[in-house]
């Protein structure tokens, strides 16, 4: 036998044996593969003799010199080198052959992963997440982690894969990985937010500290100087540099701009700024004694600005020494004897002693008088509270820092404030907002935003009526409740009021007095409402002169009045999405005027009594009106006058017990359309003449029409 690698030749040493000159192979053969995890790669025998007999073949490692390692069990399905081999025979008569092949590293599925980061970070902050669905391995960057990720915007890097099972799969290197480079987030703030100083100190910044590259602009606000003073301080926009012009508080501001690497979710820092004046401690001596033959005392030098040389200061005439401040003042009498007055942080140090020229025999006859105590001064808050270092207070001395505090129910927002009083807090719309007090009492109201006119704000409608000019709207802010017992539209305005959604209880009447009143509701909800409430006197809720118009557009008049819309020979329109609804015991339109009032309806009419009672005038309803009597014995539509006219065209009226009534010699009633009903009348005429076109008349239980002397025709 013969062995020749993977090749076995059989070939039989007996003379007669048939194999002796044509001798049997048995090769061993293996093809390479590539590793997926579940294909087992095995050698193939050929044999065509069938010389094979029981032998099987045999796999093994290889080792790294090339040689035949340990043994394996099964077929090799794992990437690496193999050895598989097949013996014949046994002892001296055996031979084997084997074949070398190899089983390589599959290539991962490494889909490249995307990154995020914001401006300014390096890719040490990028955490690469490995995909779904991708091989199971890692990420790893292949520049430095110190590299920045760049610009703001989408930017590549390159990143090498890493498999889990090394053993069975090859790692992927310089894998383009997208990183989408955010702005970054940027911060500013001041590191004081209360700052104070005095009337003469220079010009000063505040430490700002800002990250990142946003522009920033300074400003000032909430600026309440104290009376007689214009200004507190200014700012440079640029620098922050702030002059102090005057004595009272303000807030410094500086608001950044997002730049195009940086967004700041906080883009104001302000802090208060408190100017203290001359004002906190107080100097003056009694002027000398008549028995004295010296002049009165003058002051003849001062380390402090203000004081003039040789000027002279009593205790009828205080003079003012800077506050927390330390100096010297030289008092003089008679040009020979001074006292000296030293004063340390504001406070005057010890008694007045001589200097120059003091004589022991000299009586010191004048005597000094100071004080750090000023005079209290009434607080009143209308609407709100005052406070000094959170307690009320109902008086506060001159100079001192208070705080208001208006009571803000909820559903109603705070407004501003309004007073005379204090100088720079009138139209403030801060809550709550500090104001050094005056040398006066002082009254402060706070207004809630009820109504607005333009960016006027106004505590409640009847104060928006008063303010208001021609053409204005008037737009309802909050719900609230009327004070006043008559608001009235005169001197010649056009106004409209906006409900905006909201609720205005009205205790008294609305008295539309010249030109015209509109009513809407411009709500999505359609849940603006004016209610008139019952006992305030009036028997009705609106009141329309002659001349005038009341145009209800949008929204809902309830009334508890006796009737709702009194007219006196104005003109009433209730325009389609309109209702007008009387829970009194009278009539929702009325009229007793011989002035010819004039009523179109095209909304929801919604009444007790009658819904439409006119003397003399025109009742035009269109066809998308719709009238509901509640009461008994009330009529839908009443033309009750000699030269009344009604023209009816609307979807349906339905009153309790008649429909329409016409009553007077004169009087028309037109009925071209829709459905009239009543439990004793569909239409009844009294006298006058009615005229039906087209339309449905219903009388449940009675008579469909009926008349006394009056014309029909139908």
């Amino acid at each position: 036998s013969l062995k020749n690698d993977a090749v076995i030749t059989a070939k039989c040493t007996y003379t007669d044996c048939k194999l002796h000159d044509n001798p049997a192979t048995l090769s061993i053969a293996a093809d390479d593969g590539v590793y997926d995890g579940k294909t087992a790669y095995g050698a193939t025998i050929t044999d065509e003799k069938k010389i094979k007999g029981e032998a099987v073949v045999c796999y093994f490692k290889v080792n790294a010199d090339g040689s035949r390692g340990d043994a394996l069990k099964d077929v090799p399905v794992d990437a690496g080198k193999y050895w598989a081999e097949i013996t014949l025979g046994e002892g001296d008569k055996s031979a084997t052959a084997h074949v070398v092949y190899e089983i390589a590293k599959a290539d991962p599925k490494a889909n490249a992963p995307t990154g995020s980061a914001a401006y300014g970070q390096t890719l040490s902050d990028v955490t690469l997440t490995n995909p779904k669905g991708n091989t199971p391995g890692t990420w790893s960057w292949v520049d430095p982690e110190t590299t920045s990720v760049g610009y703001v915007g989408q930017n590549t890097f390159k990143a090498n894969f890493t498999p889990e099972d090394t053993a069975n799969y090859n790692s992927k290197n310089n894998v383009d990985v997208i990183i989408n480079v955010r702005k970054a987030e940027g911060s500013i703030s001041y590191s004081e937010t209360e700052v104070s100083k005095f009337l003469d100190d220079a010009k000063f910044t505040n430490e700002l500290t800002k990250t990142g590259d946003g522009s920033v602009t300074y400003t000032v606000s909430n600026e309440i100087p104290v009376e007689g003073t214009e200004h507190v301080a200014s700012v440079d926009s640029q620098t922050g540099e702030v002059s102090i012009l005057g004595e009272g508080t303000v807030a410094i501001n500086a608001t950044v701009s997002d730049s195009e690497t940086y967004t700041y979710p906080v883009k104001t820092a302000s802090y208060d700024l408190t100017v203290v004046g001359f004002t906190l401690v107080k100097i003056g001596w009694i002027t000398v004694p008549s028995s004295w033959k010296g002049s009165a005392g003058k002051i003849t030098e001062s380390t402090f600005p203000g004081f003039k040389s040789y000027e002279s200061v009593d205790k009828a005439h205080w003079r003012t020494i800077p506050a927390n401040k330390s100096g010297t003042l030289v008092y003089k009498i008679d040009n020979s004897y001074c006292y000296c007055v030293e004063i340390e942080d504001g406070i005057i140090k010890g008694d007045p002693y001589t200097i120059s020229n003091a004589k022991t025999n000299f009586p010191i006859m004048s005597t000094l008088y100071y004080t750090t105590e000023s005079d209290n001064y009434g607080v009143t808050v209308i609407g709100g509270e005052a406070t000094i270092d959170g307690q009320p207070v109902a008086s506060a001395p001159e100079n001192s820092r208070v705080t208001i505090t208006a009571e803000v129910p909820e559903g109603k927002p705070f407004g501003k404030w309004t007073t005379s009083d204090v100088e720079g807090l009138d139209g403030s719309t801060t809550n709550p907002v500090i104001f050094v007090m005056p040398a006066k009492d002082v009254t402060v109201k706070a207004i809630l935003m009820v109504a607005k006119i333009g960016d006027n704000i106004y505590g409640s409608l009847s104060d928006a009526i008063e303010a208001a000019s021609n053409n204005d709207t008037i737009t309802i802010l909050a719900d609230n409740e009327e004070t006043v017992s008559e608001i009235k539209i005169d001197n010649l305005k056009e106004l409209t009021v906006d409900l905006n959604g909201h609720t205005i209880t009205m205790p008294g009447v609305i008295k539309v007095d010249s030109y015209s009143l509109t009513i809407k509701d411009s709500s999505s909800s359609g849940d603006g409402k004016m209610l008139f409430s019952s006992g305030h006197g009036n028997s009705y809720g609106f009141y329309v002169t002659n001349n005038t118009t009341l145009t209800l557009e949008s929204g809902t008049i309830e009334t508890e009045t006796d009737s709702a819309i009194n007219t006196s020979g104005g003109t009433v329109n209730i325009d389609n999405g309109a209702k007008l609804i009387s829970k009194g015991s009278g009539t929702a339109i009325y009229s007793n005027s011989n002035n010819a009032p004039r009523a179109y309806i095209n909304g929801e009419l919604q009444a007790n009594g009658d819904a439409v009672n006119l003397s003399g005038g025109m009742i035009v309803v269109g066809n998308e009106a719709i009238a509901v009597i509640n009461s008994e014995n009330g009529t839908a539509l009443l033309a009750n006058g000699s030269d009344s006219v009604l023209v009816y065209s609307g979807s349906s009226v339905i009153g309790k017990k008649i429909g329409v009534k016409v009553s007077g010699s004169s009087a028309r009633a037109t009925i071209n359309g829709g459905m009239i009903s009543g439990s004793e009348y569909g239409i009844y005429g009294e006298s006058g003449t009615i005229t039906v076109e087209r339309g449905v008349i219903v009388s449940e239980g009675g008579s469909s029409v009926g008349r006394n002397s009056a014309n029909f025709f139908i």
